[in-house]
C-alpha cells in the first residue's frame, strides 16, 4: 500500500510543531520508519483513548512527550476527522503517534512515549 506522503514530505510537515513532533522528526530524519494509515476517527475518541493511555502511563511512571497537550488538542476538536500515522525511532525506544487532518496535509499534534526497557538492560 502507498503511502499518502514520502519521508521528506513528513519531514517538512514536522518542521515547525511542537516538543514531539521535532523529536518524532529527528527520529524520521535518523532513519525512523513510518506509517500513516488510511481512514480518519473522529477527535472525540481519540480523545478518549488516549486519555486512557494518559492515565495509564502516569500511573506506571512511563516517559510520554506532549501527552496531555494532545490529549487537550483532541477534546478541542469534537468530531474532527483525525488521520493516524507513527514513527518509531531507529533504535526502537520511542514511538510517536501523529494525528493529522483528513488529507495528510497538517500535523495537528503528536505525542511520544518510551518503550519499555526489557529486564534484560
Amino acid at each position: 500500500m502507498e503511502q499518502p506522503l514520502n519521508r521528506d514530505e513528513l519531514l517538512m510537515l514536522l518542521d515547525t510543531t511542537n516538543g514531539a513532533c521535532r523529536a518524532a522528526r529527528a527520529a524520521l530524519a535518523d532513519n525512523g520508519q513510518f506509517t500513516i494509515w488510511d481512514g480518519d476517527v473522529p477527535a472525540s475518541e481519540l480523545a478518549t483513548t488516549y486519555g486512557r493511555r494518559l492515565r495509564l502511563t502516569t500511573k506506571q511512571g512511563a516517559r510520554t512527550q506532549a501527552l496531555l497537550q494532545t490529549v487537550n488538542t483532541l477534546n478541542s476538536l469534537d468530531q474532527s476527522p483525525i488521520r493516524l500515522g507513527s514513527i518509531t525511532s531507529a533504535d526502537r525506544t520511542w514511538t510517536y503517534i501523529l494525528f493529522l487532518t483528513q488529507d495528510a496535509t497538517e500535523v495537528i499534534a503528536c505525542t511520544g512515549v518510551r518503550r519499555r526497557e526489557s529486564e534484560d538492560d
